[in-house]
């Protein structure tokens, strides 16, 4: 620097906004997207569980391209739709949730006969909601948890960001008669903050933001914040009720490193010797109902990295890959009971075939090895999980099926696969 110069050095700052991800990192158009849906042609049966009670009912529009949830009118009956895949969260990033939703389209009740709620949630024990009972107020941001620092509801009159009642800095007023865009981002660590707003005119407004670290809480805010996509409803009055689901999109935004790539390893390997040319059931895997020592309900994602498979006979091979068996007298085992949320197979029989085949192909004899390495787009298509009460589903069960093409002949398979927690 030149005698007689001085420098002051100006710091460059950008305030708390929507410009800057749950971690106050400026945000960029790198996001990862890591669970999508948009209801083009159906109900997304794959993707989505349909709950539905004592009367109630969940309809595709094919019209409109959603899903319509109806109370159908019986007094405490939970209707809503969730994802099979409980989405991981990776610590150190930033979590983007977008869902559209409609509360109270043309028809429905406007006097508070449903509790509705969209979000991320496991079935209300731990989740991240935003809910209503009517048009006309009751509309509350929660934060659900079994932690012993228990749930957080910030109902609208106490939001600390904007009230979206028309005095707040946006000046926008919230009309839940009107589709609208949520956004949730959080930081979990479990400890972390949780902000919840709306996309409106193309603009974001946060509305409210849970602070959990440096405050009076003791523990962790939530027990997990691997949780799976939900929009439903309660009836409280017995009155029939109606809402719509429209989309949803999750996204992990810090860049493009593949978060997957942190899964534990495992490998399971079998064979089948005299492999007739008959469509032969060899092996399946599908998440236990509970994993480690206290048994915690199992949400751990499952991704198939490959399968190889060897055939040391005289004749070619046919193999089929894919979920949605259905087997006779199957007999599962804990593949590894302390560090495996996987079981798996080998001894039921079938007489059919996966009722979705993602893979197949033919292994040459003699030695032929065929390696088959399935992508992750194919892993999120089929999610392979329990069902929303854990209990074990035929299109949440991975399927390995062979055959010979002509007499017999010795098959041998690898299938590796990493486990998400």
């Amino acid at each position: 620097m030149a005698q007689g110069f001085t420098r002051n050095d100006t710091a460059i700052t950008i305030k708390d906004s929507a410009n800057l991800d749950s971690f106050s990192r400026l945000r960029v158009s790198n996001p990862l997207t890591i669970f999508s849906n948009q209801f083009t042609y159906d109900l997304s049966p794959l993707k989505f569980e349909k709950i539905t009670g004592t009367a109630g009912s969940i309809t595709y529009n094919s019209t409109d391209r959603l899903a319509e949830i109806d109370t159908g009118g019986s007094v405490g009956d939970i209707v809503y739709m969730q994802s099979y895949e409980h989405i991981p969260y990776q610590p150190g990033r930033s979590q983007l949730v977008f869902i559209t939703f409609n509360m109270f389209p043309p028809g429905s009740a406007t006097v508070g006969s449903s509790r509705k709620f969209v979000g991320l949630s496991d079935s209300s024990s731990n989740g991240l909601m935003f809910r209503s009972d009517g048009t006309n107020g009751g509309a509350d941001f929660i934060i659900h948890s079994t932690t012993s620092s228990g749930s957080q509801v910030a109902a609208q009159n106490s939001w600390n960001l904007d009230k979206l009642n028309g005095t707040g800095p946006s000046g926008k007023t919230l009309d839940l008669q009107k589709p609208q865009i949520l956004i949730i981002d959080f930081q979990a660590l479990y400890v972390g903050r949780v902000r919840f707003g709306f996309d409106i005119d193309g603009e974001i407004v946060y509305a409210h933001e849970f602070l959990n670290a440096n405050t009076s809480f003791q523990f962790p805010y939530i027990a997990t914040a691997n949780l799976p996509i939900i929009a439903g409803m309660e009836d409280i009055l017995g009155a029939s009720d109606t809402m719509h689901f429209i989309c949803c999109s999750v996204a992990s935004e810090g860049g493009s490193e593949d978060a997957q790539r942190f899964g534990y390893n495992f490998s399971l390997d079998g064979s089948k010797t005299g492999l007739g040319t008959g469509l032969t059931y060899l092996t399946s895997l599908r998440p236990r109902g509970t994993f480690g020592p206290s048994a915690i309900g199992n949400r751990v994602k499952f991704v198939l990295d490959s399968i190889d498979i060897l055939n040391t006979g005289n004749n070619a091979a046919y193999y089929q890959i894919g979920i949605g068996a259905t087997l006779n007298t199957p007999t599962y085992a804990n593949y590894n009971t302390n560090y495996s949320a996987i079981e798996y197979d080998t001894v039921g029989t079938s007489t059919g075939a996966p009722t979705i085949v993602f893979e197949s192909g033919h292994v040459s004899s003699g030695g032929g090895v065929r390696s088959v390495s399935v992508s992750a787009e194919i892993v999120g298509k089929y999610p392979i999980t329990l069902d929303a009460s854990g209990q074990p589903r035929g299109l949440g069960t991975l399927f390995l099926y062979a055959k010979s093409l002509t007499n017999t002949t010795d098959l041998y398979y690898s299938i590796k696969w990493k486990e998400i927690r």
